[in-house]
């Protein structure tokens, strides 16, 4: 899931993204986000499980649609994302397997047969606390594509960082309504 935040000061309705930590080690990409979000667990759960919402919640995703049904918490979902690392533009296919898990869990196996990615994982978990979401998402990827590099990785990490600002203000945004 392409769902990132970032920031350590308060943004459009009140969230407060307290941590991102993005590394590059060996050609995987690894975000870990932690943020305090306005809405309700319960309304940010369902704006993050609501995939075919997801291009509302980042100017990256171009498509997002459930392909298979497995159960009511186990849908596959393919997303294709469009972004530019200064002169390199890239779309990204990736089909992963959603799994809605109770206790505002949400996680995600992409598959790389069907992906524009080696791998791919990524884990979020909400909690209640006054009214407000405690949020921590964790992400790995592997590009399955040429990333030009030393410029490159540092590039995309940027980008994600922006991504994690803007994505942390739609979600909280999209779950207040």
């Amino acid at each position: 899931m392409a769902v990132l935040l970032l920031s350590v000061t308060p943004v459009a309705f009140g969230a407060e993204v307290q941590r991102v930590d993005i590394t590059y080690e060996r050609g995987e990409y690894h975000v870990q986000v932690d943020a305090v979000l306005s809405a309700h667990p319960a309304a940010v759960y369902a704006v993050l499980t609501d995939y075919a919402l997801w291009p509302e919640l980042s100017d990256l995703i171009k498509e997002s649609e459930v392909i298979e049904v497995a159960s009511a918490s186990t849908k596959l979902v393919r997303m294709v994302s469009e972004g530019c690392v200064l002169w390199f533009c890239k779309r990204i296919e990736q089909v992963q397997w959603m799994h809605a898990e109770p206790q505002w869990r949400i996680g995600a196996e992409v598959l790389p047969e069907r992906s524009d990615l080696r791998s791919g994982w990524a884990r979020t978990r909400l909690v209640e606390h006054s009214g407000r979401t405690l949020f921590h998402y964790e992400m790995s990827l592997v590009p399955d594509f040429w990333v030009p590099p030393v410029i490159g990785p540092m590039m995309i990490r940027r980008k994600l960082r922006q991504q994690a600002i803007e994505t942390a203000e739609t979600v909280e945004a999209a779950a207040a309504r």
